[in-house]
């Protein structure tokens, strides 16, 4: 997280969202569909694009609570902006930049070079 008090990793079928303090993991999630990239912002709240090309919101508090945000994109980074309100995804399939909105839209805020993805 910006705040450095939160870190997702994975290895590539499970998430988990870790304090660091020192505490044991926070939360933890399963993916069937392979992971490939994750963000998590001050909240907790991890975002994580799959191999299936979707991203996938994970809510902080329980372990079951997953919504699908975005689909069809060649997912090569996240991250959340920095008021952690907002997430923005590079998809190298259409070598774009673009802002997910909470109800799943994208919005193109600009172009990738050509050597992403």
């Amino acid at each position: 997280s910006r705040s450095g008090g939160r870190v997702a990793v994975t290895d590539g079928a499970k998430v988990e969202l870790w304090s660091t303090n020192g505490s044991p993991a926070l939360v933890s999630w399963h993916d069937r569909a392979g992971i490939t990239e994750i963000a998590v912002n001050d909240e907790g709240v991890v975002v994580a694009a799959t191999v299936s090309g979707e991203v996938v919101r994970y809510a902080s508090e329980t372990t079951d609570d997953a919504q699908s945000i975005a689909s069809g994109g060649d997912w090569s980074a996240l991250a959340f902006s920095s008021d952690g309100s907002e997430i923005i995804a590079a998809d190298a399939a259409s070598k774009e930049l673009v802002r997910v909105t909470a109800e799943g839209g994208r919005v193109v805020i600009g172009g990738l070079p050509e050597t992403v993805g």
